[in-house]
């Protein structure tokens, strides 16, 4: 688990940080789903998918359009090839 992601409960187990528990110190910028689609290389519905599960942050205009925070702050997901290769490589017994 990413030390940036994960964070200690008092009886010391550690779990995943939600969304609203992540730092946020610096000022935030909003963008259109589109330029964060074109930066990432990723169709605009994938991005508003991230938006609608929380995974993404950004907020939910009155007109129905998102606009994602920027600098970006995404949580990984449960599965995918991002997530092994942060994970540390388990050792077999020799």
């Amino acid at each position: 688990m990413d030390n940036r992601l994960a964070m200690t409960t008092k009886t010391g187990k550690r779990r995943r940080m939600q969304m609203d528990e992540m730092p946020s110190n610096r000022p935030t910028q909003f963008l259109p789903v589109s330029f964060v689609a074109k930066d990432w290389q990723v169709s605009p519905r994938r991005i508003r998918f991230l938006l609608c599960e929380g995974r993404l942050k950004g907020r939910l205009l009155d007109n129905g359009y998102w606009e994602v925070a920027y600098p970006y702050l995404y949580l990984l997901g449960t599965r995918g090839s991002a997530l092994k290769r942060m994970q540390k490589p388990e050792r077999k017994p020799e």
